[in-house]
């Protein structure tokens, strides 16, 4: 509070950092995973990379004392305002739960210090950007964002956060009818403003700066002026304030950040002040790395120094309702964005705002890839009318409560179990009514998806985001039209596409289309083929196992021999193999059968032949002729280097394992033998030939491996410590590094079991076994995460070792037995151990 000793009323300077946490859906959309993305190496993934980075740092990020030790982990959540992107946040519950129920509680937390309002917002579902998006495409997407906000947070949302804050009168009108309260805005958006309730004139921002220290409200009208009295309430962030955190180096030291905040207030005012803040979130960890312990510092140490109140939007405003009204800029027609200064136009247009690519590059192939996405979306529309007419449904309330749905557990199609995963009103038909609209009610996510916005905010159409924008269009394409409907669907979209050209010579979006998309398209065979690949390699021998979303059935057909000698008259009869595959998928309701002959007698390119039993008139039963799948024309030619990525990689593991069992065991011999001779040649020579260098870098790294493996057990602990020792020393005498991925990965693990451990058994020999694995991995330079195993102990050495002291303490004043001595020795132990965990102990003199 600010104020003086003469009675004049205390005035309050409020400060709001909303954080606008979002990645685009990345999952491929066939296979409902995250592929392997190389940029973001040494992490699977983009959002796994960003995750380290920055959503798991701000749910517990570290304060430092002088000395650099942890004297307090703090919830960046419980004290900003936030918003999630649905799908994003979808991925966090899903593959982090802990963090998850961080954010979670932040937002209660948040409702707790701010009298109810919880600190998260909504976020209209998958970024489209509303203004260029159809009114019913908006209402979908605010209420798939209230479904996903309320199985997150368990409470309706007050506000929701616009996609690049594109906002028009229409996107107005649908967050009104769906009771949202406020949004968020650039100053920029604005174009007048006048005290509320006053008809005088209009003050033009462009006269008169907007004022972003106050909220404002914008009554619905239409572009007469006419309104029906309905509102929606709008902050507006201090521009070069939030830009300077995003662009500049304000993330680097919280006094300065807090001084710059602390100037925003106007000196000696005699009302409240509140300073807006928004910005990317991945800006606090990803962006600018520790932003998070910068914004962590400032809550808890700076702002109550310099009087600042941290809040967030639905508390200020429930205690300061807006005194002035506001118009927006272009409100009746595309509208407006934080980040186009031309509107809405990054998103259809070349209209000059672009992020990366090389000088002279355009952005002609935004519209083409629009208005091809637009006719798509019209024709998918129209089926699914279509397909909900004959049922007597209305698409749009059902596509709407389908959002509700997305997490459920997913469960065979007519089993009339009670599933999430089924809206309501499917549960009434019939089998083969239901799969067709659970297939077209799919294709209405991907359509949706396939207008994300990022596809159109890079600098070329090849990016990975609109590539990703169109796999979802393909995806959209085989749920949401028949088959004998998908090829003029597909030759008109590639039509369309042809016009989007990319600044790569040679490329539009048809060609990168047909390139990089058009493959999948034959997804289950894919699936069918590597299914049957499995069984003849001998690797998966299973007969029903899922595989990635689908429950897959593999049968091996008993061939007929003549058949086989007449296909293959050179090959062996043993190399080729005749299967039966069937696919189910439980979400999108996708099923069949498929026949896959398999042939193994070019190890260097194994194929197979791909066909649906639709395609195959022939003899039944137990023998089958093969020749029928090969010489059919629709069956499908598929090698290894066909398939997903993700298949591949899995595939290429498992025969990197046994190629190394049996070369460990050779290559330990020859070098049990050689081992003196490769000394003395390392003294005549400063570099080993390779091919030496070789066999002695994969024998290490198994060793190596191997021994990190067995320190799971506690008892091999110091056998452990011996081998590696010895391992990294001829490592050092021969030259070579071991790789320290798989360790790594292995060390996390230990870490995480014996904290358990400990969190559920104070004890010092517990402490010393983790003391021991830290010191390893100091040792070793081994890059797990610590700042994770010091999130799981810092409840630990807050709660029971502050009761331990306690109690030492309290003890020694009365007496001095012998219980209290071996407390004593047990409390000394903690204490080292918490200093090793890099945690301040100056709190407990002992």
């Amino acid at each position: 509070m600010n104020g003086n000793n003469d009675g004049a009323p205390q005035t309050c300077k409020w400060v709001i950092i909303h954080g606008h946490f979002y990645q685009p859906p990345r999952e491929n959309p066939w296979l409902n995973i995250i592929e392997t993305q190389g940029g973001a190496l040494p992490y699977h993934d983009w959002n796994e990379r960003i995750y380290a980075e920055c959503y798991r740092p701000n749910g517990s990020s570290r304060l430092l004392d002088p000395d650099g030790m942890i004297s307090h982990i703090h919830n960046n959540y419980t004290t900003m305002s936030f918003n999630f992107g649905p799908t994003l946040m979808s991925w966090i519950e899903k593959n982090h739960p802990k963090t998850a129920r961080r954010i979670s509680h932040g937002d209660k937390e948040g409702a707790r210090l701010n009298a109810g309002h919880g600190n998260a917002l909504a976020q209209v579902y998958n970024h489209i950007i509303m203004p260029l998006a159809s009114c019913r495409d908006k209402l979908t997407q605010i209420r798939w964002a209230k479904a996903a906000f309320r199985r997150s947070f368990d409470r309706d949302p007050e506000g929701m956060w616009l996609a690049e804050t594109a906002v028009n009168m229409e996107t107005i009108r649908c967050l009104i009818d769906e009771n949202i309260s406020f949004i968020v805005c650039s100053p920029n958006q604005a174009e007048s403003v006048r005290r509320l309730h006053d008809s005088s004139h209009w003050i033009p921002t462009s006269e008169h700066p907007l004022d972003t220290k106050q909220p404002y409200r914008l009554f619905l009208r239409d572009n007469s002026g006419n309104g029906d009295g309905r509102y929606i309430d709008i902050f507006f962030f201090n521009e070069p304030l939030s830009k300077e955190i995003s662009f500049n180096d304000l993330l680097k030291d919280a006094h300065t950040l807090g001084k710059r905040i602390d100037g925003c207030f106007t000196p000696g005012s005699d009302h409240d002040e509140v300073t807006v803040i928004a910005t990317d979130g991945e800006t606090f960890g990803h962006h600018k790395p520790f932003g998070d312990m910068c914004l962590a510092y400032f809550f808890s140490r700076i702002a109550p120094q310099l009087s600042i109140q941290p809040t967030n939007f639905g508390h200020y405003l429930s205690l300061h309702p807006p005194q002035y009204e506001v118009t927006l800029r272009n409100a009746f027609g595309e509208g407006t964005s934080w980040s186009c200064a031309h509107g809405v136009g990054r998103w259809i247009r070349d209209c000059g705002c672009s992020t990366g690519g090389k000088t002279g590059w355009h952005q002609k192939w935004r519209g083409p890839l629009r208005n091809a996405l637009d006719r798509l979306q019209k024709r998918i529309d129209t089926v699914y009318e279509t397909a909900c007419s004959d049922v007597n449904m209305d698409p749009w309330a059902l596509r709407d409560e389908y959002g509700c749905c997305f997490e459920g557990p997913a469960l065979p199609v007519g089993s009339g179990t009670s599933s999430l995963q089924t809206p309501p009103p499917l549960k009434g038909l019939t089998p083969d009514k239901e799969r067709r609209l659970r297939r077209l009610l799919e294709a209405q996510k991907f359509m949706l998806f396939s207008f994300t916005s990022c596809g159109w905010f890079f600098s070329d159409i090849s990016g990975i985001e609109t590539m990703q924008n169109l796999s979802y269009a393909c995806r959209a394409i085989q749920l949401g039209l028949s088959p004998g409907e998908q090829a003029e669907a597909l030759r008109t979209f590639m039509s369309d596409l042809t016009a989007a050209e990319s600044n790569i010579p040679g490329k539009t979006g048809a060609k990168l289309f047909e390139r990089d998309i058009m493959p999948f398209f034959y997804h289950e065979s894919m699936i069918c083929f590597t299914a049957a690949m499995l069984q003849s390699l001998g690797i998966n021998r299973i007969d029903n196992a899922p595989c990635h979303g689908y429950n897959c059935s593999v049968r091996e057909l008993k061939a007929q021999k003549s058949a086989l000698s007449q296909l293959f008259p050179s090959n062996s009869p043993l190399h080729i193999r005749t299967y039966e595959v069937s696919l189910n998928n439980t979400t999108t309701a996708e099923s069949g059968v498929w026949l896959v002959t398999t042939d193994l007698s070019d190890f260097a390119q194994p194929a197979g032949w791909v066909l649906p039993t639709s395609e195959v008139s022939g003899p039944a039963g137990t023998t089958y002729n093969p020749a029928s799948i090969r010489n059919n024309p629709k069956a499908r030619r598929f090698t290894l280097a066909d398939i997903f990525v993700t298949l591949r990689h899995e595939l290429s593991t498992i025969y990197l394992k046994k190629i190394a069992v049996h070369s460990d065991k050779k290559f330990m011999a020859w070098f049990e033998e050689n081992e003196r001779n490769l000394a003395l040649l390392l003294s005549f020579y400063p570099e080993m030939p390779e091919y030496f260098h070789a066999p002695i870098i994969f024998l290490l790294q198994n060793r190596w491996d191997a021994v990190f493996r067995k320190l799971e057990n506690p008892s091999m602990e110091k056998e452990c410590v011996a081998e590696l020792s010895d391992i990294w020393q001829k490592a050092q005498r021969f030259r070579v590094e071991p790789d320290l991925g798989a360790c790594t990965t292995q060390c996390e693990k230990i870490l995480t079991v014996e904290l358990e451990n400990l969190v559920r058994d104070l004890n010092a020999n517990q402490c010393e076994r983790i003391s021991t694995l830290l010191d390893i991995v100091d040792l070793y330079k081994i890059p797990v995460l610590k700042s994770k195993f010091e999130d799981m102990a810092y409840p630990v050495l807050t709660g029971p070792l502050t009761e331990l002291y306690n109690e030492v303490i309290n003890a020694e004043k009365t007496t001095d037995s012998q219980r209290t001595g071996n407390r004593k020795k047990l409390l000394l132990k903690l204490l080292n151990f918490a200093r090793r965990m890099n945690f301040s102990t100056k709190q407990f003199p002992v």
